[in-house]
């Protein structure tokens, strides 16, 4: 499913641009809430896929994965 794994691609970005505003001491700025938001919505959006079982097994684990890392 390529879509998803471009899902899962931008939400690493977004995940990555988050940790270079927060170490340049950018979290205060209106982009990083705008940023997390996005970041948000994005996990939301492949949450919703995974539980309406739209995606292959591989997919499902490697997104677990992915968003277990961050908790």
């Amino acid at each position: 499913m390529k879509a998803m794994r471009l899902m899962m691609d931008a939400y690493k970005l977004l995940i990555e641009a988050a940790d270079f505003m927060r170490a340049s001491k950018l979290e205060g700025e209106k982009a990083f809430e705008h940023l997390t938001r996005s970041a948000e919505e994005l996990a939301v959006a492949m949450t919703d896929v995974r539980i309406f079982g739209r995606l292959d097994p591989e997919l499902a684990k490697e997104l677990e994965e992915l968003l277990g890392k961050l908790i």
